[in-house]
C-alpha cells in the first residue's frame, strides 16, 4: 500500500484535499469526482472517513518541530499502509493530522480499534502524548468536511470519551445534523478576528455568522449550538498551541454538554466572547514570557560570542532562528536599544573589565572583544567613554 502525505504530494494535490477537508467552497460531487481523476487521486475511495490526531507538543523544541511532523506524518501512513488502508494525511493550521482513510471492506469500528493501537504506538515512538477524534464515515468527496468537522469537534471532549485515546463520533451523544461552521467562510473570519485579539471585530463577525445561519432555510435547530462548539473548540486549539492551559481557562468544563443545554443564543455567545478574552489574555502573556526568553538567550549568546568580528545582527538571528527584521523589532521593543547597538555596548563593557584587570595592550584587547582593528576599537571607546583606552586605564588602576 502506498501512503500519501504532504513530502509525496504535488501542491495541487494538497490544494485539493485541503479544499475538500475544510469544505469552505461549494462544488458539486461531479466536479469533485472530475478533479479527483484529472489530480490522479482516484485511489482515494469512498466512503471514507476521517481522523484527526492532536499531538500535545508542550516539550518539543522549535527547532525540531519540522522534522518531527515529517516523521509522524510518515509513521502514521506506514501504520495504515501496513493494513492495507489508503491514507492521506495532512496537517493543518493547529499542528494537527488530518487523516482521510478509504474504508473500503473496513467499517467504523474497524477504524477506531486500529486508531487504538495508533495511539499507544505513537506515544511509545515519540514519546507524545496525543489524542485522535473520529469523524462519521460519508459517501461523498462533498462530506468529507463534515467528516472532519466532526473528528475536530470531538477532541474537544477528551476527559469524557477518551479512556483509550480515541473519540469516536459513534459512541457519543451527538447531534443528526452537521455543524455550519466548517462550510462557512464567515466561520473563517471569526477566528481570524481572535487570532488577531480584536475581540470587538470578532463579536461583530459572530453576530453575522450566527444570523446567517438563523435565516438560513432548512437548517437544524442545532445549527448554532454546533457552530459554537466548533468555534470553542478552534480557539482552544489555538491557545493550547501558544502553550495555554486551556483545561485550566475551562475548569473542566463539559463544554459540548454545556452548550446543549442552553436555550439562549446570547447567553452562548457571550460565554464564547468572556472565554476568548480569557484566552487572549494568557496568549498575551505567554507571548510576553516567550519573547524575553528569546532575547535572554540572544544577549547570552552575543556575551559569550563578543570576541567574534562577525557577530550582528545576521548572525545572532540566525542562531536564534527568526528572521533578521522581525528579530531586529522584537530585540529593540523588549531592550530599548538596536541589536547593534546593544553588540558594541557588550564589547566596550568587555573591554573596560579588561582594561581594568588583565596588563593585555590595547591593541590585544580589542581583538578580544572584536574589533577589526585597534584605530578603529579607539574611536568608538572614545565616542561611546568620553577618553581614550590607555587614558580610561590610567584613570582606573
Amino acid at each position: 500500500m502506498i501512503y500519501k502525505n504532504e513530502t509525496n504530494l504535488t501542491p495541487e494535490q494538497i490544494h485539493f484535499l485541503r479544499f475538500i477537508l475544510d469544505g469552505k467552497r461549494e462544488t458539486e460531487e461531479t466536479e469533485a469526482n472530475e478533479r479527483l481523476k484529472n489530480l490522479k487521486l482516484n485511489d482515494l475511495t469512498l466512503p471514507c472517513i476521517v481522523a484527526c490526531v492532536s499531538p500535545y507538543y508542550s516539550y518539543v523544541n522549535w527547532r525540531d518541530k519540522d522534522n518531527l511532523f515529517i516523521e509522524c506524518s510518515n509513521y502514521i501512513c506506514n501504520f495504515f499502509g501496513k493494513e492495507s488502508i489508503l491514507c492521506y494525511c495532512l496537517i493543518n493550521s493547529y499542528d494537527n493530522f488530518q487523516l482521510i482513510l478509504s474504508l473500503d471492506d473496513h467499517n467504523q469500528q474497524d477504524i477506531e480499534e486500529m486508531l487504538i493501537k495508533l495511539h499507544k504506538k505513537f506515544c511509545t515512538h515519540f514519546s507524545l502524548e496525543s489524542f485522535i477524534g473520529l469523524g462519521s464515515s460519508v459517501d461523498k468527496l462533498t462530506e468529507i468536511c463534515k467528516s472532519a468537522t466532526e473528528a475536530s469537534d470531538m477532541l474537544a471532549y477528551k476527559n469524557q470519551y477518551s479512556d483509550k485515546g480515541v473519540i469516536n463520533i459513534s459512541n457519543t451523544s451527538h447531534f443528526k445534523h452537521y455543524a455550519m461552521g466548517g462550510e462557512n467562510i464567515m466561520f473563517s473570519r471569526v477566528i481570524g478576528q481572535f487570532q488577531d485579539g480584536n475581540l470587538a471585530a470578532m463579536a461583530n463577525r459572530l453576530n453575522e455568522l450566527i444570523e446567517t445561519i438563523r435565516n438560513k432555510k432548512g437548517v437544524s435547530s442545532t445549527a448554532i449550538k454546533r457552530t459554537i462548539i466548533e468555534l470553542a473548540v478552534t480557539i482552544l486549539h489555538v491557545a493550547s498551541n501558544s502553550n495555554v492551559d486551556v483545561d485550566a481557562i475551562t475548569n473542566g468544563l463539559d463544554i459540548y454538554t454545556w452548550v446543549l443545554q442552553q436555550n439562549h443564543t446570547e447567553v452562548l455567545t457571550e460565554w464564547l466572547l468572556n472565554l476568548s478574552g480569557l484566552l487572549l489574555l494568557q496568549m498575551q502573556l505567554q507571548q510576553e514570557k516567550s519573547e524575553k526568553q528569546i532575547i535572554k538567550k540572544a544577549s547570552d549568546y552575543i556575551i559569550s560570542n563578543i570576541s567574534d568580528v562577525d557577530l550582528n545582527l545576521q548572525t545572532v538571528s540566525d542562531y536564534i532562528g527568526l528572521s533578521s527584521s522581525y528579530f531586529s523589532q522584537l530585540f529593540k521593543k523588549e531592550k530599548g536599544v538596536g541589536i547593534n547597538n546593544f553588540i558594541t555596548s557588550c564589547r566596550i563593557s568587555e573591554a573596560c573589565k579588561k582594561l581594568t584587570e588583565t596588563k593585555f595592550s590595547s591593541k590585544e584587547i580589542s581583538r578580544q572583544v572584536g574589533f577589526t582593528s585597534a584605530t578603529y576599537f579607539g574611536k568608538v571607546f572614545k565616542k561611546n567613554i568620553g577618553v581614550t583606552p590607555n587614558l580610561f586605564r590610567k584613570q582606573n588602576l
